[in-house]
């Protein structure tokens, strides 16, 4: 019958999809980027090693998105963004896939983690589950901290040295003009804008 015909289809249609879903986490279950398959649901079906050892919890503490997202961030502000960034996914309504958030390790580590967001396609069409894939990036925040720690720190005796210090370009136009040489040398009010793209 007509019936049993359309569940034998559906029924079809829900092994491929399985087997689909089996063989993407076959190529992603043993890649070095941590990586989680997620239902529409929250539920978290599969959760490979990478991602185990980025944030220490094992698959079987963390079996959906509801009790994932305060474990790896219990600080209110960043668990209310992944929350909201994960809600967005699975309902398919956000523009970026891709955001950068803190998270809290098992062990009480603080990680820079950059998540992305793909949801998985089977036969051309969106299916009920997306690929979450994490980027520790905690190296590259501490040295960008430190190169902007580094300048801060350059800014200051840059402008407080009881010395004239100009800048200049190889063309010989002013990059920059402390503000020593502008009270005390060009004896102007002029401010430091007004000099800086003008030759020497």
């Amino acid at each position: 019958t007509y019936k049993e015909l359309a569940r034998k289809v559906r029924d079809l249609e829900q092994r491929l999809e399985e087997c689909e879903v089996q063989r993407i986490w076959d190529t992603y279950s043993q890649s070095p980027i941590p990586t989680l398959v997620l239902h529409k649901n929250g539920k978290i079906l599969m959760y490979n090693n990478a991602m185990c050892k980025m944030t220490g919890y094992a698959h079987n503490e963390v079996p959906d998105v509801e009790t994932w997202i305060p474990k790896v961030c219990p600080e209110k502000r960043y668990k209310e963004k992944l929350i909201k960034f994960s809600r967005k996914s699975l309902n398919r309504k956000i523009d970026v896939k891709r955001d950068e958030f803190i998270i809290t390790t098992k062990k009480g580590e603080q990680r820079y983690v950059q998540f992305s967001v793909f949801g998985m396609l089977h036969s051309g069409s969106a299916v009920d589950l997306q690929i979450v894939q994490g980027e520790d990036i905690t190296g590259r925040k501490v040295m960008e901290k430190a190169l902007y720690e580094s300048k801060e720190k350059y800014r200051k005796i840059f402008e407080s040295v009881a010395a004239s210090v100009v800048l200049v370009d190889k063309e010989g136009k002013i990059v920059d003009i402390n503000y020593y040489h502008i009270k005390n040398i060009a004896k102007s009010q002029t401010k430091k804008a007004e000099y800086v793209g003008k030759n020497i």
